[in-house]
């Protein structure tokens, strides 16, 4: 595996550095993405990225050096403003280690007198997901997903609502439970943006849960 060295100013203007590997794509899904940074070179973007992300050195593992040529040529131009012999940028993700265990969350049922209809749902959803720092000491990031009431639709056998994270007033982070009253039957989708981040399927209200709280927390708030 190929790999680079870091480093950052540490205790009295001493240097530390630290190896961290480039990931192949069929590893991804072993991975967790930190964050994305654009910058002139890799120890920019890992100082982007120590600025940006809690406890950023001792969580980053790995890196994918991916195309951003839109944001890239931006940044080109600004620079050379101020800077003229400012070369060029490069985009870099970063990634964490998953821990092995995993963490699964069954929440209470949405209970409202007036909204008996609501009781099929949810009171909230809870994500969470474990990494390792380079220590090999476990973190642990929670994420919530609250009801939407306003979203809430009946179609024939199916009834349907949108809960969205707790800390993303920008609401891309959301998740969408379908209850079937027919077979009795739930299928939970979460999205960010428009583009589906994981799904999960069941019939008991326990195992479903279980199942769809694996999905764990992605990036960013839910991030």
């Amino acid at each position: 595996m190929r790999s680079t060295i870091i480093n950052r100013e540490a205790y009295l203007g001493s240097k530390e550095e630290k190896e961290i590997y480039e990931l192949d794509e069929i590893d991804i899904n072993k991975y967790r993405l930190l964050g994305r940074a654009t910058g002139i070179s890799m120890g920019h973007c890992v100082l982007i990225g120590s600025n940006h992300k809690k406890d950023f050195w001792h969580r980053v593992y790995g890196y994918q050096i991916v195309q951003n040529d839109k944001t890239e040529k931006a940044l080109l131009e600004m620079a050379r403003k101020i800077k003229p012999k400012t070369a060029s940028y490069i985009t870099v993700e970063f990634y964490e280690r998953f821990a092995d265990t995993k963490h699964m969350f069954i929440p209470r049922r949405l209970e409202i007198a007036a909204r008996p209809e609501l009781n099929n749902f949810p009171l909230n959803i809870l994500f969470g997901t474990a990494c390792l720092t380079d220590n090999n000491k476990q973190t642990f990031e929670t994420s919530e997903y609250v009801p939407d009431l306003e979203t809430f639709i009946a179609e024939g056998d199916e009834q349907k609502m949108r809960y969205y994270n707790s800390l993303d007033s920008t609401r891309c982070h959301w998740a969408e439970i379908v209850y079937n009253t027919k077979d009795h039957s739930y299928v939970g989708t979460k999205y960010r943006g428009d583009k589906n981040a994981g799904m999960a399927f069941g019939n008991a209200w326990d195992g479903f849960f279980v199942h769809f709280t694996m999905l764990g927390v992605g990036t960013g708030v839910d991030v």
